[in-house]
């Protein structure tokens, strides 16, 4: 059986991408902040901060599909990838390397001999500028979270976006 081959137009990617961004924003707020909301019990008094950051998270998501997904995968679509898979896999890699990316960089960029440390009620997080174990095991727990909801995001843009290639073997 021959793979078949999928099409796009710009109107379907266009509206394909914000319907990303309108779910991913949300769902990697909720993501990382999930636990927290839960925890404390009082979701009610922080509707309105909550809003706030999935209104931010959608925007940040919004622009992160434009500038680092949308490039690569007309890369990957010029090349002829055009599967679920790719898009799953694209969304998946680049949710996970950019989320790492943003919560390593700050420690990689301070001055040598910088003693900064924080933490929370579970123990350090960075320590004398160095992150540890702890703070792996979160940054790597969160970003795997955020991986998941791209990997989510991935599917849901290409479905909107690909249809089947109509071919006259398939009009015969």
């Amino acid at each position: 059986m021959p793979t078949p081959v999928y099409e796009t137009t710009l109107g379907r990617a266009t509206f394909a991408l914000c319907v990303g961004a309108m779910i991913g924003g949300p769902l990697s707020i909720a993501t990382m902040l999930g636990a927290a909301i839960l925890e404390d019990g009082q979701i009610a008094e922080q509707w309105g901060a909550i809003a706030f950051f999935m209104a931010s998270g959608t925007l940040v998501f919004a622009v992160c599909l434009v500038l680092l997904a949308t490039p690569l995968w007309l890369l990957l679509h010029g090349l002829g990838y055009r599967s679920w898979l790719t898009a799953a896999s694209l969304g998946t890699s680049l949710g996970f390397f950019t989320s790492m990316f943003l919560y390593v960089a700050p420690h990689l960029f301070r001055a040598a001999g910088s003693s900064y440390s924080y933490g929370g009620s579970e123990g350090l997080i960075v320590d004398g500028n160095r992150i540890t174990d702890l703070g792996w095991r979160l940054y790597l727990s969160c970003s795997f979270g955020i991986a998941l909801v791209c990997l989510v995001v991935g599917l849901v843009i290409w479905r909107i976006a690909y249809r089947r290639a109509s071919t006259q073997a398939s009009l015969d």
